[in-house]
């Protein structure tokens, strides 16, 4: 296969939401600006659907979702868009909460546990109703 059949069905993959092939040091890019261009678009998606798995609900996982998945031509997925965003929505359900508050304290006794669940319950709904608002800026297929 010509190097330009791998860096196009490298390109084709990014779309489809899978950044692997464009991380290979062996991809042939046709040059250096190109090399650059990907790799950061491909980095980005790549740390951002890490994050995103490790159950990570943050604005800046949302700003990622919206330049990657949403705004971005060349990596524009609506599906992957609102995939991402319904994991970071259940990260933000209050039973989900739970089960990381308890965490927290069985590792860390001092935590003031009623305080923890109210910063939480603030901090984790403004995420979900950002992430709500989000998808709606989600175009249709």
């Amino acid at each position: 296969m010509k190097n330009d059949e791998i860096f196009k069905r490298a390109i084709d993959e990014i779309k489809l939401g899978n950044p692997c092939p464009l991380l290979n040091e062996k991809c042939p890019y046709p040059s250096e600006d190109e090399r650059q261009k990907w790799r950061y678009k491909a980095l980005m998606m790549k740390e951002l659907m890490d994050s995103v798995d490790a159950r990570n609900a943050t604005e800046e996982n949302l700003d990622r979702i919206k330049k990657i998945f949403i705004l971005d031509p060349e990596t524009q997925n609506p599906m992957k868009a609102r995939k991402y965003l319904a994991k970071i929505m259940s990260y933000c359900e209050p039973h989900f909460l739970r089960l990381s508050e308890k965490n927290l304290a069985k590792n860390d006794p001092s935590i003031d546990l009623p305080t923890l669940r109210l910063q939480n319950e603030i901090k984790y709904n403004r995420i979900k109703s950002l992430a709500e608002n989000l998808s709606k800026q989600i175009p249709a297929f």
